[in-house]
Order: C-alpha cells, then sequence, then structure tokens
C-alpha cells in the first residue's frame, strides 16, 4: 500500500502522469478531504501540541488552513473562538 498526498492545485506534470497511470489502471483510489477551518486548524494544532488553550488568533490568521505549519508551542498562545471570521 503507498498513501500520497498532495493539494490539487500544486500538482507538476510528473505528478499528473503517475496519477492518470494509476487511475487508468484502477489502482488508486481518491479521497478528496474538505479544506480545514480556523477551527479545525486551532484543534489539530491543541491536539498535536497537547495544549489547554487556544492558538492565538493571529497565529491562525497568517496561515493557509491547509499549509504546512511549522512553530514551536510557546508561539500557541491563548484567544478567545467568536465565532466570526477573522
Amino acid at each position: 500500500m503507498l498513501l500520497l498526498t498532495c493539494r490539487s492545485d500544486e500538482t507538476t506534470p510528473a505528478l499528473n502522469h503517475l496519477l492518470n497511470t494509476l487511475d487508468r489502471e484502477r489502482l488508486v483510489t481518491e479521497l478528496r478531504l474538505h479544506r480545514f477551518t480556523v477551527r479545525e486548524v486551532d484543534e489539530m494544532l491543541r491536539a498535536i501540541f497537547e495544549l489547554k488553550r487556544p492558538v492565538r488568533a493571529e497565529f491562525l490568521a497568517s496561515h493557509s488552513p491547509i499549509q504546512t505549519v511549522s512553530a514551536s508551542p510557546e508561539e500557541f498562545e491563548p484567544y478567545e473562538l467568536t465565532g466570526r471570521g477573522l
């Protein structure tokens, strides 16, 4: 079993060729996932870093919900989820 993840808007011609070949041979199952909301990113980071309080809103707003985030736990200061857009 091979697990491959990629963003559909960032594929290369070589990757597209591989994916098309695997699809043609019926060797692949595609699972499309929705983009994370700000709340889901907050929940994910809190679970990964075992944080008790929400992640700082400024940090969440400065990162796309679907890009890789590299940061230390010290960067995650609390904020309050209000349900309003950032």
